[in-house]
């Protein structure tokens, strides 16, 4: 049997090899790791005071499991604080973007226009059976101007705007989920959606983060948001971005999201 010293050096050397494991994995943002900073300083930098995915401080991409876990659990507890009822939302608009001769990305016979498609069809399908009155922007392969889709938004009242596209770039190494607002107005609605999309998908966090740029957010009025749900041109991604069970789950996590923003502050 080993003596009281023995193990309490074995017990010394494991958080040591623990604490070097982690530091290792962070070891610019955690120099002096604990799990309870770990938890905190994920969260803090992951959630602002608004409720928003900070755009500029993505602390980990690849968290430890349990860690990552944690932060999802505790993020998505934080966003559901709150009253009932607390946004009037009366619609969604569901934008499935690019169609007909804009195709969006494509590798191969993979097109982005028909994968924002299949996702919306769930979304709607899926917020009707809620009661929520949906309006879709397009229903085929069909082009609409950037000017189009907003002014579609434009018509109602209390109205939200949700628009589908996957991602694609030059290379084949980026991968993730991605969501964008132009304004304040569409900033905790892309926290609420953005955080159910990691806790459904569990992909690379790209985070949330504001886009003056964004053409069809800029002209809408309305709370308004631009959900990328994986990158095509990421071999092993664009895999999971085909399947119909990818579909359900992206069209489940934003449904959710639609639903913790109209119901928690």
């Amino acid at each position: 049997m080993a003596s009281h010293h023995t193990m309490k050096m074995t017990m010394k050397l494991n958080r040591a090899k623990a604490r070097t494991s982690l530091t290792n994995t962070y070891p610019h943002t955690y120099p002096h790791f604990s799990k309870h900073h770990l938890i905190l300083v994920v969260l803090s930098a992951q959630l602002e005071s608004s409720g928003d995915i900070s755009p500029n401080k993505l602390v980990v991409n690849r968290p430890v499991s349990w860690c990552r876990n944690l932060v999802l659990a505790i993020a998505l507890m934080v966003t559901c604080v709150g009253q009932a009822d607390a946004r009037k939302v009366s619609r969604v608009i569901i934008d499935p973007g690019h169609g007909g001769k804009d195709k969006g990305a494509n590798r191969g016979t993979v097109y982005e226009k028909d994968l924002a498609l299949k996702v919306a069809f769930l979304v709607e399908k899926m917020l009707k059976a809620k009661g929520m009155p949906v309006t879709m922007t397009r229903r085929s392969d069909q082009y609409i101007s950037l000017r189009g889709r907003a002014d579609i938004a434009n018509r109602y009242s209390n109205a939200i705007f949700i628009s589908i596209h996957f991602n694609a770039h030059t290379g084949t190494r980026l991968n993730g989920v991605e969501t964008y607002y132009h304004s304040e107005l569409g900033q905790k609605l892309a926290a609420h959606v953005h955080l159910r999309m990691l806790s459904q998908l569990q992909p690379r966090n790209g985070n949330t983060r504001q886009r003056k740029d964004l053409g069809v957010l800029k002209a809408t009025r309305c709370p308004a948001i631009l959900v990328e749900c994986g990158y095509i041109s990421n071999p092993d991604e664009r895999k999971k971005c085909i399947t119909s069970d990818y579909h359900q789950k992206c069209a489940q996590a934003i449904v959710d999201g639609i639903w913790a923003y109209k119901t928690y502050n």
